[in-house]
Order: C-alpha cells, then sequence, then structure tokens
C-alpha cells in the first residue's frame, strides 16, 4: 500500500520482509500491506499536516488553553480531531480546529457554587462580564447615581451628592455652590457661599 515501508528484518530469513505504516502513524504487518484501520494514529499528539501539531511543537488546542480530542484513531480518518474548552465554559467544537468558549460568569453555576454574580446582587450592585470566552473577570458595578467598579467582587461605591439635580438646585437657587466633601458617606453635601461671602449650609 502507498506510504509503507517495507522492511526486511533479517536477510537469511525467506519471506519474512514487513510492511511499516508511514510515520507518524504506526503499525506492522508481516507479507503485506497493513491495513489503515491497523495504522494508529493519534492526531493530538503526533506531529503530522492532518494533526493538531502541524510544526509548531506544541498542538493548537494546548496553545489556546483547550483540551484536543481525537475522534478515530487510524489512519481510515484523518483531521478529525477537535479542541474542547476546560470546565466550566460551555462550547461548540468545529473538527480540525478551535473550539468557541462561552460562560457567563454572572449567572453559570461553576464546581457547584452559586453564580459569582451574587456577591453583587448582595451588595445591591449589578454584575457585569464583559467577556464570555474568559473566566474570572467579571465586574460588579454600583448602580447610578453611585459610582464604582471592581473585579472579582464587590465594589466600594461613591456618591457624589452635588450630582444629584435636587442638591445642587438648592444650593444654586440661593446663589451658593454645591460641595461634597465625602462621597462615601450620604448626607454629607453641603451649599457654600461664593466669594466674598462665606459660610456654609450642611444639608
Amino acid at each position: 500500500m502507498a506510504g509503507q515501508t517495507c522492511t526486511d528484518p533479517d536477510p537469511a530469513v525467506h519471506n519474512n520482509w514487513v510492511c511499516e505504516c508511514a510515520a507518524p502513524s504506526t503499525g506492522v504487518a508481516a507479507g503485506g500491506a497493513v491495513p489503515l484501520n491497523e495504522c494508529v494514529l493519534d492526531e493530538c499528539t503526533a506531529q503530522c499536516p492532518t494533526c493538531a501539531d502541524q510544526g509548531s511543537g506544541r498542538n493548537v488546542c494546548e496553545a489556546n488553553e483547550q483540551e484536543c480530542v481525537e475522534g478515530e484513531t487510524t489512519m481510515v480518518a484523518t483531521g478529525d480531531w477537535k479542541c474542547q474548552c476546560p470546565e466550566p465554559l460551555e462550547f461548540v467544537s468545529v473538527t480540525g480546529g478551535l473550539a468557541t468558549c462561552s460562560f457567563d460568569e454572572c449567572t453559570g453555576v461553576r464546581g457547584g457554587q452559586p453564580p459569582a454574580g451574587v456577591a453583587c446582587l448582595l451588595a445591591g450592585q449589578r454584575c457585569v462580564d464583559p467577556n464570555h470566552g474568559t473566566l474570572d473577570d467579571f465586574t460588579c458595578q454600583c448602580v447610578a447615581p453611585k459610582q464604582g467598579t471592581a473585579t472579582g467582587g464587590a465594589a466600594e461605591c461613591s456618591l457624589d451628592e452635588c450630582a444629584v439635580v435636587k442638591n445642587k438646585a438648592t444650593c444654586n437657587d440661593a446663589s451658593q455652590t454645591c460641595m461634597d466633601p465625602d462621597v462615601t458617606r450620604a448626607g454629607t453635601w453641603e451649599c457654600v457661599c461664593v466669594a466674598p461671602a462665606s459660610g456654609v449650609g450642611v444639608r
């Protein structure tokens, strides 16, 4: 059969020649060609034109933090390997290429634990997962008019109470300026007299 190698292990012995499958597949048959279904080829570990590793020394799945899964490990079917995403990522796999990974940390269950978004909700914040193809990048975001965001847990929220229209209007109506010296606490905004007048009133 084409692509196989004929080897005679002992020229002194008659009719002991064998056929060997072409590398990188392996398999030997005495006195005839090796059937394709007996030529073993794991395209996840071998290096070949149809393999996951086509010459770089590392298969394309591992290079992208995915797992390589071989279909038929013989020469009957080649190019049938697939990449799979690691748990808990959900994925859509394609034959002979990278899988498309997806996992929403805000709603998805991981390792039997509640969704990461629960930490945000308990803090009265909203959860945002900016990239469903990676893990540990969800953020908790403060709800307007509060400001603040944090990756992987609840955020520290701040609020400039002078940004609240009602508070700002209270000062402006008195020809004064609104100031909030501590945006981490509520009820600290002040109306400040405009120079040259002086005076502060805490609301």
